[in-house]
């Protein structure tokens, strides 16, 4: 709660639709006396305090924010086109849902920075630790799979990071994935679809 700051004038949050994924903050959000605006690119789930901005014609909420930068005629200096230019390239998940804009747009920022992709990749790409690699990779072994309407769903606990088992079960090819992890007050959920299926579907 410290972390929480009840005087702002605002809060805006990026990429989430719902309070309920915010986990120990949803609280504070429901009491948050101001403005809550939510910006994001996938289907709407309704919180009545929140002004909500969601467009899923766009592949990234960075998109988003970089079209109304624009609009708003905003500067827009080489830190912040790195970071919008991340945003895209990791909401797109490594180009698969990428779009026309996509790349439009990352020209735009790239010519803005100063910089290239793979120099932007070098500069900021986290490779996990040996042992949290390893455990993720005994995570997807330890996973369930299972079959529905032709695609393969992929799930399980996760004891380090969801996030990373659900991204590498996608990348080898699940169509679904969700894993979990476990901590002394809450449960973590993290899932990932492969492009494309939730318009099929």
């Amino acid at each position: 709660e410290k972390e929480f700051i009840y005087d702002a004038d605002a809060i805006i949050m990026l990429d989430v639709n719902n309070f309920g994924d915010c986990g120990r903050f949803r609280e504070l959000l429901e009491k948050y006396p101001r403005e809550i605006i939510t910006i994001d690119h996938h289907k709407l789930i309704y919180d009545s305090k929140a002004a909500v901005f969601s467009d899923e014609e766009y592949n990234s909420t960075a998109s988003i924010v970089f079209d109304l930068f624009k609009a708003l005629k905003a500067n827009i200096d080489k830190k912040l086109a790195n970071l919008i230019a991340i945003g895209i390239i990791s909401d797109s998940a490594e180009f698969k849902n990428a779009t026309a804009k996509t790349f439009l747009q990352l020209g735009e920022l790239f010519t803005i920075a100063s910089t290239d992709y793979i120099t932007l990749m070098e500069e900021t790409e986290h490779f996990a630790p040996a042992i949290d690699r390893s455990r993720t990779i005994e995570d997807l072994f330890s996973a369930t799979t299972e079959i529905n309407y032709d695609l393969l769903f992929v799930y399980g606990l996760a004891r380090t990071y969801a996030n990373l088992a659900a991204d590498d079960a996608i990348k080898i090819g699940a169509d679904v994935a969700l894993f979990w992890t476990i901590g002394k007050s809450e449960i973590a959920f993290s899932a990932r679809i492969r492009p494309n299926i939730d318009k099929r579907y």
